[in-house]
């Protein structure tokens, strides 16, 4: 049997089969981009690229055959990232949202916005700053200091933001700070303007500021002087050598800083630092002898040192300080003794009496004088004579009482049995004379006629007086 045409039909079938039948099936590429994950038709989700996926469709051909369907995806990945931002006080992000607070949750998609078309995905991370508000004021614990003394200061109203802390300066509200926080102290030796604002990471304030004015521990006068005194009869002003005793003298303190409030010229006499006896630029003395006086600033901080002046005195007299009387307040008729009390007799000079002024009616000289005022008086006293005249007049009231007794008429009488006898005043007086018993007057006594009888009064003051009057005892007639 000849085997080669049966070899020769099986390679035929074999071809058949192999070119008849393949040609009926059709094969294609699927191809897609996607970003993140793809679904495809065989129901798989893939989350990367792939190009080895196969899927047929049975029978989905034109022919009626299978379709071979090859995969071919490339995967893109969305992209993610942080916007790192930091604001203050608000920040409106690209949401659209105005932030008025720290955040780290927000966020955003970009769709399609990373370089392969897929989406971008942001989160915020949104660190938001408080600014400063400006500050009202600065308080000074005072607003007057001495040179060298601690002041605090501190700084009223504002807020501090983040980070932010208050900024001290002098004299401008720039360049190198001082010291920082809400409260210093400061040690200053002259009149200074303090500055203060708040720095940070968001802004810095405007400034507000105080002047604190340095007082001096003390000032120095330049000088005292006496006043010049006008010469009538030669129509000249000049400065006296000497005065008399008790003489007006005026004194003045020159200087020339201006004085800050609260400082003042004090004066003394005698010595620096005694008690005071005048406070001003200048004043009128009185001296009795020859005297130094002394004058010094004082102020807050402190007192300067004295600058004095000496004011001669001439051999004058010094006028009386009073009068003293042995006894006052008596009756008329009495007497008592003056005496000149304190003063001081210059060369020449004597005591002089007076009555009716200082200087009017004399009476006489000496330290003493012995008077009989008929009625209250008034006495002056002073020193006459020497190298300055006349001093001034010392004087004393010596008061006298008149006591005044009346007795009102007595009418005649035939009356023959005793009778009270009325009408004396002051009244409570005393009756004395003939036929008088107390106040009763017995005619029968008396006998008639004409009878002088006295009534006398002595007051609070052992004053006394009298009065007389008569009582006529007329005889009966009988018929």
């Amino acid at each position: 049997m000849n085997k080669f045409p049966i070899i020769l039909s099986l390679f035929f079938i074999s071809f058949l089969i192999k070119t008849g039948w393949s040609q009926c099936e059709s094969y294609s590429t699927d191809n897609h981009i996607a970003c993140d994950s793809f679904t495809w038709i065989d129901g798989v989700t893939y989350t990367s690229s792939n190009n080895t996926a196969v899927f047929t469709l049975v029978g989905a051909n034109t022919a009626g055959c299978d379709s071979i369907v090859t995969l071919n995806l490339t995967i893109n990945n969305s992209s993610s990232g942080i916007d790192v931002i930091t604001a203050c006080d608000s920040f409106t992000w690209i949401d659209g949202v105005t932030y008025n607070s720290s955040n780290n949750t927000a966020v955003f998609t970009l769709v399609g916005a990373n370089a392969a078309g897929c989406d971008s995905i942001v989160t915020l991370n949104l660190v938001l700053k408080i600014s400063s508000t400006d500050p009202n004021l600065v308080t000074s614990s005072d607003s007057l200091i001495c040179e060298n003394s601690n002041v605090t200061l501190n700084v009223s109203g504002g807020s501090l933001g983040t980070n932010s802390q208050w900024v001290w300066y002098k004299d401008s509200c720039s360049g190198n700070s001082i010291d920082t926080g809400s409260s210093i102290n400061v040690t200053q030796a002259s009149n200074t303007t303090y500055f203060v604002r708040a720095e940070g990471d968001c802004n810095n304030t405007s400034c507000v500021n105080i002047t604190v004015e340095n007082l001096p521990y003390f000032i120095d006068l330049d000088s005292l002087s006496i006043d010049s005194t006008y010469d009538s009869s030669n129509n000249t002003w000049s400065i006296i050598d000497s005065v008399c005793p008790q003489s007006a003298v005026q004194l003045f303190a020159h200087y020339s800083e201006t004085f800050p409030l609260g400082y003042s010229i004090t004066w003394y006499q005698n010595s620096c630092g005694s008690i005071p006896i005048g406070i001003g630029d200048s004043i009128t003395v009185y001296p009795d002898s020859t005297t130094i006086y002394y004058a010094r600033v004082i102020g807050t901080c402190g007192a300067s040192l004295c600058k004095n002046i000496t004011v001669f005195t001439k051999d004058g007299s010094i006028s009386p300080d009073g009068i003293s009387a042995s006894s006052n307040n008596f009756c008329n008729g009495g007497s008592t003794t003056l005496s000149v009390v304190g003063g001081q007799l210059g060369t020449g000079a004597s005591w002089g009496w007076y009555i009716g002024s200082c200087g009017g009616n004399f009476q006489g000289s000496g330290s003493s004088k012995t008077v009989t005022p008929n009625a209250t008086t008034t006495y002056y006293v002073r020193a006459n004579g020497g190298a300055c005249g006349a001093t001034s007049c010392a004087e004393i009231l010596i008061n006298t009482y008149d006591l005044n007794v009346y007795h009102s008429p007595i009418d005649s009488t035939c009356e023959s049995s005793p009778f009270v006898l009325q009408g004396g005043f002051p009244q409570g007086g005393n009756y004395s004379g003939n036929g008088i018993t107390d106040s009763i007057f017995d005619p029968s006594v008396a006998g008639f006629g004409s009878h002088t009888i006295t009534y006398s009064f002595t007051d609070s003051n052992n004053c006394s007086n009298s009065t007389q009057f008569p009582v006529v005892i007329l005889e009966a007639n009988i018929d």
